[in-house]
């Protein structure tokens, strides 16, 4: 069982992968970069990023279809082209991190702007942590993680979570205000809009699961 804590979440990635998605804050993005040791664009959301950080990103890639160029020749920056329509520039971002042996990754900008591509960024996380890469996704409201097995999260009482079963396999959890044991989730919004209780939250997943850990804490009224 592994643990895990929300204040420690910024605990050092390999790398910083920035989506063309609803950016973070200044500050948030900032803090995002100082907890990662690389930096990587995709293409489309640089000026968001450069607007925010007034810095040039390590790395930008893409398939070129949206960058600024203008803005790249300012920064000096090299457009890593891949030029194949099979996958988005946020899962290009992915494979080439990946290729340079990087394997904790923290996401920002895959959620928001269009929803299509917010539900795709979403599911595509599970598939990266079955590549073996460690993946957190930050959006401005709360972190998604892919995960399966069994963990232990220290989380303030009253934190809104969400559970996802992504394969309809039993998941169980304890510690909060619905807990559920050995259960089958069919659909998506079944285990969502729960709220911790205790700690450590225990939640054990059979498949492909996601937990969301919202920002958002309220104080739930027991019965």
């Amino acid at each position: 069982m592994t643990a895990f804590s929300l204040d420690a979440l910024m605990s050092p990635f390999d790398a910083l992968i920035v989506a063309h998605g609803e950016p973070l804050s200044a500050e948030a993005l900032k803090q995002a970069m100082a907890h990662a040791q690389h930096t990587v664009v995709c293409d489309g959301a640089l000026d968001d990023f450069y607007a925010r950080t007034q810095t040039a990103p390590d790395t930008l890639i893409g398939d070129g279809d949206s960058v600024s160029r203008d803005l790249c020749e300012k920064l000096g920056l090299q457009l890593i082209e891949v030029a194949e329509q099979d996958t988005n520039d946020l899962t290009k971002a992915v494979f080439w991190a990946k290729a340079q042996g990087w394997t904790r990754l923290l996401i920002v900008g895959l959620t928001g702007r269009r929803e299509d591509h917010t539900l795709a960024n979403i599911s595509l996380l599970s598939y990266y942590r079955r590549l073996a890469l460690d993946v957190v996704a930050l959006t401005p409201y709360g972190v998604f993680i892919p995960f399966t097995g069994e963990k232990a999260l220290t989380l303030d009482v009253g934190t809104q979570v969400s559970f996802f079963a992504l394969d309809g396999r039993p998941m169980s959890a304890h510690g909060v205000a619905y807990p559920f044991e050995n259960r089958p989730f069919l659909e998506l919004w079944e285990a969502t809009l729960n709220e911790v209780t205790a700690t450590p939250m225990r939640v054990k997943a059979e498949g492909s699961s996601l937990l969301y850990i919202a920002f958002e804490r309220k104080c739930h009224k027991m019965a």
